[in-house]
């Protein structure tokens, strides 16, 4: 973690050595979810090598069949939580319709996907709220790879200043020790609308070895930048304050940043890459008939000095009672390979928390709409606790792109499979039954607003009213009609 912001000073390295592992962690993550797996599980390559008997000489990739459960999963969690878009409403009806015509000019619904992919694959996610050219706020994601965020020494989760840092190339001389670079730095101070641009000259940059002596994690040869003088300083004021908003995911105490759901399933996915590049392996080797023959149908190459079988066109030469050449085929049983790829599936499923979801065989065989829901319980529970850790930075996002109070702000998820008409009428009955409110009811099934709830009761008891007063009149006019009849 960064405490202050001296690791900015001349003379000292980019990035710092604190946020290695944080870094190192976001793009093992990315190379996964955009299928670059070798670089990352080399550990895995290094150990299948030694069980079919590779060399490092020779090139040899184990993942080139290895299902993307990765970004399967990331997905598949994105098309649970905000595949069916959000409701977004206000307390109000004025508010609302502020609220829809904004967060449509903003194409936040349209997005809102990337933000979840980036917090289940790297933990969490960074949004800016910013103006545009034209004065309309607007908003860009930013890769966390840039952000170091300055936090209290007592209180981790306490944010005092997010610092966006990143290297340019101004000079490029095709090659990279002899280019010219620059680093720039934003740094927006918690409570304000105007942050500070800094820009750097770099005074050399390499590769250099590096292991964290805290827990002798080895990160090989990392590129670092040494930092030069500071060459420029301007205050800008970016017209929204507290513009970066922190989307985590699952987090501890300890750190202000989230855990990636990915670091559940590597392991189990790089074992399975294993074995079913064992499995193919062993049938590449065995699946084609070898031939078999004594040493006396075999003589010396004349040019290559190896043993070849003696043929004569289509036919072998056979001595009288030798014993002729012949085909050998291979049977084998993989059947112990096979259950451990089944077993690692299933391990892959339960600590995704996605089973079902991810799983065609599963899906396929659930019969009915709540059979299928108990079987989704896992994913469900998944994307509502992220559901959860989403609610109010969302909110905070809303209310800089709309200027509506974030306190007037509701947000539904539809996570899970949408719901159709009948089975919300059906849920929305029971509930009354129990004794719920039309407000409530109204707000999670019908995706009304408060007021919008209140003003739709009215209605409905003018209705019942009307209908009322219908009756009784037609009832008087029968009543009158019968006795003018009867006179």
């Amino acid at each position: 973690m960064l405490y202050n912001l001296d690791w900015l000073e001349k003379g000292q390295f980019f990035p710092p050595k604190s946020e290695l592992s944080r870094l190192r962690g976001y793009q093992d993550n990315r190379a996964l979810w955009n299928g670059d797996t070798n670089q990352v599980l080399k550990p895995y390559l290094y150990r299948l090598k030694e069980l079919i008997g590779y060399d490092d000489t020779e090139p040899y990739n184990i993942f080139t069949t290895i299902p993307e459960y990765w970004q399967l999963t990331t997905i598949k969690t994105a098309d649970l939580l905000v595949g069916d878009a959000p409701t977004i409403t206000a307390n109000n009806d004025t508010d609302n319709e502020h609220l829809k015509e904004k967060l449509d000019n903003t194409g936040l619904y349209n997005v809102m996907s990337e933000i979840v992919y980036d917090i289940d694959s790297l933990g969490e996610a960074l949004v800016r709220v910013k103006l545009n050219q034209d004065g309309s706020k607007g908003f860009v994601i930013y890769d966390p790879q840039l952000w170091y965020p300055i936090v209290n020494e007592e209180n981790n989760k306490e944010l005092i200043q997010n610092v966006i840092a990143w290297i340019v190339c101004v000079e490029d001389k095709g090659d990279f020790k002899k280019n010219k670079y620059k680093l720039k730095v934003q740094i927006h101070a918690a409570g304000t609308s105007q942050y500070e641009m800094r820009i750097y000259e770099i005074l050399s940059q390499d590769y250099k070895a590096h292991i964290n002596m805290g827990n002798n994690e080895n990160f090989g040869n990392v590129l670092f930048y040494k930092i030069g003088n500071l060459l420029e300083a301007n205050i800008i004021d970016g017209g929204v304050s507290d513009s970066i908003i922190h989307f985590a995911g699952l987090t501890t105490s300890q750190s202000i940043h989230g855990i990636s759901n990915y670091e559940r399933i590597t392991s189990l996915v790089a074992e399975l890459g294993i074995r079913e590049a064992l499995a193919s392996h062993i049938l590449d080797q065995n699946s084609n008939p070898r031939l078999a023959a004594p040493d006396s149908a075999f003589v010396q190459d004349k040019l290559t000095g190896k043993w070849v079988l003696k043929t004569g066109g289509r036919s072998f030469v056979v001595a009288p009672g030798a014993v002729p050449p012949q085909y050998i085929t291979w049977d084998g049983n993989l059947s112990s390979n096979e259950s451990a790829i089944n077993r690692l599936k299933k391990e892959i499923q339960a600590m995704s928390e996605m089973g079902v979801v991810i799983s065609e065989d599963d899906i396929s065989s659930t019969q009915g709409f709540e059979a299928l829901e108990v079987k989704m319980t896992s994913a469900r529970l998944k994307v509502r606790r992220m559901a959860s850790k989403m609610m109010l930075p969302l909110k905070l996002l809303i209310s800089k792109l709309t200027d509506v109070d974030v306190k007037d702000i509701n947000i539904i998820f539809n996570d899970g499979i949408p719901s159709s008409e009948g089975q919300n009428i059906n849920l929305a009955t029971r509930k009354k039954a129990l004794g719920f409110s039309f407000g409530s009811i109204a707000e999670e099934y019908f995706g009304m607003s408060a007021e919008g709830a209140d003003m739709e009761l009215e209605r409905a008891q003018n209705e019942s009213s009307d209908a009322f007063v219908s009756s009784m009149s037609a009832v008087q006019n029968e009543f009158y009609n019968r006795d003018i009849g009867g006179e």
